[in-house]
């Protein structure tokens, strides 16, 4: 069955683990290394945090003064947006800055993705102040800006996050227009799915949408005021991966798993948690 049109059946997510509570403080956006580690942009504490699988802490990053995303690169190399600077950096895991980009460019970096191999390494960065995502070489040069202000397909407001689907798509949490937008690598208009959508089973799903992951089918991971949500690749409301006995807080941050079923790593800013869930058998 291709990627793009497959659906999970009904199913139910629980807390696999949780973590952080003594370490972390305002946790934002979470990404999995290519060595399957949890990284953390801990905004609060003005650090990026390492914890392997299993939950147990590694190293730390002291680059960013405001760290909001954070994104994989190689398994040595990864990018840091840094909100009140206006700059990402790309660092190494032992701290050294290799390159500082979008000095004067961007105004109010939140949400990064890295895809490429070796030289050929773009990166993406969302600006929320600018409502658009700017495209950068790895060398720093920007490549191109993709979307711009404004409500209709294709135009951004406050967006925040973004992550790669398997077509190399950029999936976008549009959050001032309730919504998520798709575009292509180049930056076509491909899709967009919300709250405005008059078929949408979880129209309030989309408020104060923040991270946004996506599985190895497809399949569309939202954090909002409404918890964490999973959707087809459509947009078809297909559940909710936390439920009230968790107690989740203010969810930011989601990277999930390409394993199938996958595990869905949710940050969450009030409790100062990671928390890992996995599909109930």
């Amino acid at each position: 069955m291709a990627a793009n049109s497959f659906e999970y059946p009904t199913m139910h997510f629980q807390v696999m683990e949780k973590f952080g509570s003594k370490r972390l403080k305002s946790p934002h956006g979470v990404a999995l290394s290519l060595n399957g580690d949890v990284i953390v942009a801990d905004r609060g504490s003005k650090r990026v945090q390492f914890f392997t699988w299993s939950c147990r802490y590694m190293t730390k990053l002291d680059v960013a003064e405001d760290p909001i995303d954070i994104a994989p690169i190689t398994r040595e190399r990864y990018a840091i947006t840094d909100h009140v600077n206006a700059v990402v950096y790309i660092v190494t895991q032992n701290g050294k800055i290799i390159r500082t980009i979008g000095e004067g460019i961007l105004k109010a970096p939140t949400g990064v993705v890295a895809f490429g191999e070796k030289n050929a390494v773009s990166i993406y960065v969302v600006d929320s102040e600018d409502g658009c995502i700017h495209v950068f070489s790895l060398l720093g040069k920007q490549v191109k800006v993709i979307g711009c202000y404004g409500n209709e397909d294709g135009q951004l407001q406050r967006p925040s996050y973004i992550a790669l689907n398997s077509k190399q798509e950029l999936v976008v949490s549009d959050s001032g227009n309730n919504r998520v937008q798709i575009f292509t690598s180049e930056g076509d208009f491909v899709r967009c799915f919300g709250a405005s959508d008059d078929d949408n089973e979880n129209s309030e799903g989309f408020n104060d949408l923040r991270g946004v992951a996506v599985d190895v089918h497809d399949n569309i991971f939202t954090a909002c005021s409404g918890g964490v949500l999973m959707y087809s690749p459509s947009g078809k409301f297909i559940c909710r991966v936390d439920s009230d006995d968790d107690e989740l807080g203010t969810p930011v941050g989601v990277a999930v798993t390409q394993r199938v079923p996958c595990e869905v790593v949710v940050s969450d800013s009030d409790c100062n948690l990671i928390r890992i869930y996995d599909r109930e058998q």
